[in-house]
This record gives structure tokens, sequence and C-alpha cells, in this order.
């Protein structure tokens, strides 16, 4: 778990030198210019989305104790190096950035979750679960089958008309 914001000091905030940071990301996706650039991202990414995420995991642990989150990269932040082995993509580093806050004592990819992303031109949020467990599908696909089912097709109406879109 974070530890609390002490209030000493006001946190960096992303802010527009955060969006200028990753639209010089997507015209220079080298390690040269990322190189030259990698304090801009410390504090103009890396530090406000690491305060974002101890701030809003303090504010939503009071009503969600088993919530977890770790403002590090690898913890709930995710690196900004880009996989390439496996990938067409092979621009080395992701042109956003984005953390995660979970529920429980799974693995935080397999369990229900809250995922904020930002980029030069979008800020995304997304809640869910990013892939099941595989001792999960049966579960679920039961919840959706019975009584769940018609609760899930309510509540993803209601976000729509609201404005959001299901993915």
């Amino acid at each position: 778990m974070a530890k609390k914001n002490n209030g000493a000091g006001a946190a960096p905030a992303l802010s527009r030198t955060t969006i200028a940071f990753f639209k010089g990301l997507e015209r220079n996706n080298n390690k040269a210019w990322f190189d030259a650039h990698r304090g801009d991202y410390k504090s103009s990414v890396l530090d406000p989305l690491s305060a974002l995420v101890a701030e809003l995991g303090a504010a939503m642990d009071r009503k969600l104790p088993q919530l977890r989150y770790d403002p590090r990269v690898n913890g709930s932040i995710f690196r900004i190096n880009r996989d390439t082995r496996f990938s067409n993509n092979k621009q080395p580093y992701k042109t956003h950035a984005g953390a995660l806050w979970w529920l429980g004592p799974g693995h935080k990819l397999e369990s229900a979750s809250l995922y904020v992303q930002i980029d030069a031109k979008t800020l995304f949020l997304g809640t869910g679960a990013y892939m099941f467990a595989k001792t999960a599908y049966e579960p679920y696909r039961a919840f959706v089958a019975g009584k769940g089912g018609a609760r899930l097709a309510t509540a993803v109406a209601r976000a729509q008309r609201a404005g959001w879109e299901p993915g």
C-alpha cells in the first residue's frame, strides 16, 4: 500500500508539460530522444502519475479497504518501454502512460480494477478486469447467464447514456 500524503507541499500535476512530452515522443520515438528527455519524462509524467496513484488510492481506500496500489513503475504504473519482441510495432516507447488500482489479493491484471491512461490527445478511464484467471471463467459465465446478466446490461446501458463507451 502507498503511504498517505502528509499534505507537505503540493503534489506535481499532469499538465501541459505532460502533453508536450508525449507530443515530442510521438514525433521522436527513439532512444536518443528519450535519453535526452528522460528528466522531462520523470518530472512531467512519472512524478505526477505517481502522486495521482498515491492520492487517489488513499482517497478510495476509505470506501474500498481491499484496494491495492503501488505508486511505482511495475507496481501501479506501467513501464513506458514497449515490449517489441512479439509485436509488429517496433517503436521502443509507448506514447502513453497508464496506471492501475486493483481489488483483492490476485494478480493486478486479473482483478477488478480502475485504469487511467494519458497520451498527447486523450485521457482514458477504464474499469473491469483486463484478463480472467482460469478459475474465474466459469463463475463469471454463470453470473452473466443468471441474474447478473440483466444487472450488467443495465449498468452498460446507463454508462452509454452518460456518454461512456463499453469495450
